[in-house]
C-alpha cells in the first residue's frame, strides 16, 4: 500500500482493492480508477472497459506497460484509448478523498472519482534475505538476478516466478520453470 493520505481509510472501507479483489468482485463497478499503468493494470482495465465501467488508469511514467516493446505499447495504448480508457501517463498520485483518487499532472492538481480504485503499483518480490544468507545477487528493488536459464549468481540455485521480478504473474512463472527443465536436460529453449 502506498503510504498516502486516505488509502488506508479506502482500503478498509472497499473503495482502494489490489488485483485479486479487482478479479473477486460480485458487481461491475461504474467506474473504475487504476493507479499503475503496468501489466495487471492494463488487463484489468481492459476486463472491466469490456465489462461496462468507465476505466481511468493513472501512470506515473511516460506509459503504460512501460517494459513492453515500442511498437506493443503503442497499440496498446491507442486501443484502449479507442474503447473509451482514460489513461494519464507522467502523473503522481497525492492522496485519496473518499473515492476521489487527487493526483498531479503537468503541474497541475487533479482528481479522478472512481467507485473503485485499484491499486497496481509497487509489488516488490521477497528474496527471504538471500543476498545477506547466502551472497545472492539482487537488484536495486531486490529482485534475485538470473540469466537466460534464470541461473543465479550461485550456479545451482535458480529463482522462477515474481522473487526474479521478471514479470510477476502466474503464466511467466511457468514458463520459467519449463525453462528450467529444459536447462537440466541439457536442452537451451528460446
Amino acid at each position: 500500500m502506498l503510504p498516502l493520505e486516505g488509502f488506508k481509510e479506502a482500503q478498509e472501507k472497499g473503495i482502494l482493492i489490489n488485483s485479486n479483489g479487482a478479479l473477486n468482485l460480485k458487481e461491475v463497478p461504474k467506474s473504475l480508477v487504476i493507479i499503475g499503468g503496468g501489466g495487471i493494470g492494463v488487463e484489468i482495465a481492459t476486463l472491466y472497459n469490456i465489462f461496462g465501467s468507465k476505466v481511468t488508469i493513472i501512470e506515473g511514467g511516460s506509459s503504460i506497460i512501460a517494459p513492453m516493446d515500442k511498437d506493443i505499447r503503442k497499440f496498446a495504448t491507442e486501443k484502449l484509448l479507442s474503447n473509451g480508457v482514460e489513461i494519464l501517463t507522467n502523473a503522481k498520485v497525492l492522496s485519496m478523498d473518499g473515492n476521489k483518487v487527487n493526483y498531479e499532472i503537468n503541474g497541475e492538481v487533479k482528481s479522478v472519482e472512481g467507485e473503485k480504485v485499484l491499486l497496481s503499483v509497487g509489488r516488490r518480490p521477497n528474496n527471504l534475505n538471500l543476498d545477506k544468507t547466502l551472497g545472492m545477487e539482487v537488484d536495486k528493488r531486490g529482485a534475485v538476478v538470473v540469466n537466460e536459464n534464470f541461473q543465479t549468481s550461485i550456479p545451482n540455485i535458480f529463482a522462477q516466478g515474481d522473487v526474479n521480478g521478471l514479470a510477476m504473474v502466474a503464466h511467466a512463472s511457468y514458463k520459467h520453470a519449463d525453462i528450467i527443465t529444459e536447462f537440466f536436460k541439457g536442452n537451451k529453449m528460446v
